[in-house]
């Protein structure tokens, strides 16, 4: 019987580098995560013909008889390196015969692959065992080094946009803060907003003191003398000062006419009323009557014009006060654009230190 010989070796394949091109501060760019088929993929890679094509090119096994090979054959030159460029019977045949003795698994629970080959010749076995393997993790190195490279490539890239994109941002930013006079939408919306509570305060103690005003400009404009006396009367007692200290002159004129009345009444039951006291009486209480006239008057005008101040100051105070909201709207409306343009910048910002971290 013709001795068979085993050659094998092993691989053991490190976990990929999940920075290669993933941001370090992304979400999962720091993880240990790693996808079960990729080792499946290991595998496969020394099996591939393009690996088996440059074994064999590197031992010149296409010269070798039990590979179907010539012994004559002057050169390997012909074969080619690419799997997608095999389309020839005599590569087709030695790839036939390489891996008819070739064998590659993945041991169980591990990253190790194991590399086996069979041959009735022990050194030719080995040699292509280590061939092979030397062979992949060259590639490997190429493989992973054109990817790096690659990857640099496109962040160098991405680097440059987003210096840009940073740039173009910052305008956008400042120009909006410029134009809108915006300096820290915090600070200056809380003043907004304090000063339009503080109006809004303002306006419902100038709307109660206008109601309260009105109500005794109707009354007083009655005409009733009782009314505006009352009236008068209550507001100096209250401390409003709405009569501006005629209540009570007002009071000792109307006494004063009650008395003369009396004083009449009772002279011209007696003596009639042709009787000269009489007449001096009722010369008198003409004269308190007009006094009295003139005193309602100017309670009444004094009472009109509290009115009229307080419906002016409460106008004014609503005017301030819709301004103000206006004011506050467009400060929201601005707040919200000032915070999607800064949020750009942040975004560019962070994303040009990732790449540059990469």
């Amino acid at each position: 019987m013709t001795p068979i010989y085993e050659a094998m070796g092993r691989i053991a394949i490190n976990k990929p580098d999940s920075n290669l091109v993933n941001f370090k501060d992304s979400p999962n760019g720091g993880g240990d995560y790693s996808d079960p088929t990729d080792m499946d993929t290991e595998v496969t890679i020394p099996q591939s013909d393009l690996l088996a094509l440059q074994v064999i090119k590197a031992l010149n096994l296409d010269k070798m008889p039990e590979f179907g090979g010539r012994a004559s054959a002057r050169t390997t030159d012909n074969l080619a390196p690419d799997p997608l460029q095999v389309d020839s019977a005599r590569t087709s045949a030695l790839l036939g015969g390489f891996k008819g003795g070739l064998r590659v698994a993945l041991k169980p629970n591990t990253r190790i692959v194991e590399i086996r080959y069979v041959s009735t010749n022990p050194q030719l076995a080995a040699s292509i065992v280590n061939t092979l393997a030397s062979t992949y993790v060259e590639q490997n190195f190429k493989t992973k080094f054109e990817s790096t490279m690659q990857a640099s490539d496109w962040l160098s890239k991405q680097l440059v946009d987003l210096q840009m994109k940073v740039e173009t941002s910052q305008e956008k930013l400042v120009k909006f803060q410029r134009e809108h006079e915006i300096l820290g939408t915090d600070e200056k919306q809380n003043i907004i907003t304090e000063k339009l509570a503080e109006l809004n305060k303002e306006l419902t103690a100038a709307e109660s003191a206008r109601m309260e005003k009105e109500s005794i400009f109707r009354l007083v404009g009655s005409g009733d003398a009782e009314i505006v006396a009352a009236t008068a009367g209550a507001l100096e007692a209250g401390g409003a000062g709405g009569s501006g200290g005629l209540a009570p002159l007002l009071g000792s004129l109307r006494s004063k006419q009650a008395d003369l009345k009396i004083q009449v009444a009772e002279l011209s039951t007696q003596f009639g009323p042709s009787y000269p006291k009489v007449a001096q009486l009722n010369d008198q209480l003409k004269e308190v009557d007009a006094q009295i006239e003139q005193e309602l008057k100017k309670i009444t005008n004094r009472v009109r014009g509290q009115y009229l101040a307080a419906q002016q100051q409460e106008t004014m105070l609503r005017a301030e006060f819709d301004k103000q909201k206006q004011e506050a709207n467009k400060l929201n409306e601005s707040a919200i654009q000032y915070t999607l343009l800064k949020r750009d910048v942040d975004v560019n910002r962070q994303l040009m230190k990732a790449c540059s971290k990469n």
